[in-house]
């Protein structure tokens, strides 16, 4: 999703260019709805970079920009016959105002492209499958209600970036006060667990889609909702590459960085002791970290 808008600045430039994304196919779904990637290659992971290197060949390419710039992204572009166009990853890790879509985006400066205003969205999901995916959302959204996702879970690597259930529960419970918000629980399969006990404490009348969805009809989802609230996890950034509005929950990561781009977020990363750090250092059981849980209720509201 970060590397979308080089895409974008690509095709409209170079209207008349066939654009392929080498990449790994299960990624393709989410891909088919960026309309400015004309075809999709698989990218096979588990072979060698001899391998890798013919794949990329037989891709014939006129240019290649290699968003990734990791040293292996490096050898397989080596003695390409194609210029090499190469995300600069070195420098995105040494500045932290820097977000990372500009970062990647920085990789086609030498075309000297002019400056797209927009850099979102850049997905074009199907939103007539609303009705297939959730009929419940569907019939909310027919009656006028606004569709509000809530990721309440940042998958089971980095809990400390997650927000206190108890604060969800909270914050569902001050916005079904409000009779035109309908509140949706979004996540993978690891966040179902998370979700269910947050359905659980409104005896299962606020709905969760967690662990039900594929990532095109998460997409679908997140187009279809008025706005999105969200901890530092993918589908924050899924929501603003389709379009909707976004309030990003942010405590050890720094959302300046990795936030949801041009959207605002509650931030507490400069309060926090481990500001800028992948894990709460303060926090060593697992859950969420210090820092957000010093995210208020009120605060999320406003």
């Amino acid at each position: 999703m970060f590397g979308t808008p080089v895409a974008a600045a690509l095709k409209d430039n170079f209207p008349d260019a066939r654009l392929t994304y080498w990449t790994h196919e299960s990624l393709f779904g989410l891909l088919k709805l960026c309309t400015s990637i004309d075809a999709l290659a698989p990218f096979d992971r588990k072979a060698g970079i001899l391998a890798q290197r013919r794949q990329l060949n037989e891709l014939n390419a006129d240019l290649i920009v290699d968003l990734v710039g990791s040293t292996r992204t490096k050898l397989i572009t080596l003695f390409n016959k194609a210029p090499v166009l190469t995300h600069n990853k070195s420098q995105f890790k040494k500045r932290t105002d820097l977000h990372i879509v500009d970062s990647m985006f920085s990789t086609i400066a030498p075309l000297q492209l002019p400056e797209r205003k927009n850099k979102y969205p850049t997905l074009k999901p199907d939103l007539s499958l609303l009705q297939t995916i959730s009929e419940p959302a569907y019939r909310a959204k027919q009656e006028g209600k606004r569709l509000i996702a809530l990721v309440p879970s940042v998958g089971i690597f980095r809990p400390h970036r997650a927000w206190p259930i108890d604060k969800w529960i909270q914050l569902i419970e001050k916005m079904k006060s409000d009779t035109t918000i309908y509140p949706i629980l979004i996540g993978g399969k690891e966040d179902m667990e998370i979700c269910q006990k947050i359905s659980d404490a409104f005896n299962g009348k606020v709905l969760s889609l967690a662990g039900t969805l594929s990532l095109p009809e998460t997409a679908s989802i997140l187009a279809s909702c008025t706005s999105v609230i969200s901890a530092d996890t993918g589908p924050a950034h899924l929501a603003v590459a389709v379009g909707t509005p976004v309030l990003g929950l942010y405590g050890p990561t720094l959302p300046q960085r990795n936030g949801p781009y041009g959207n605002p977020t509650i931030d507490k990363c400069n309060e926090c002791k481990c500001g800028s750090s992948k894990f709460c250092l303060l926090t060593p059981h697992h859950g969420p970290g210090v820092c957000m849980q010093q995210i208020e209720v009120p605060d999320v509201l406003t």
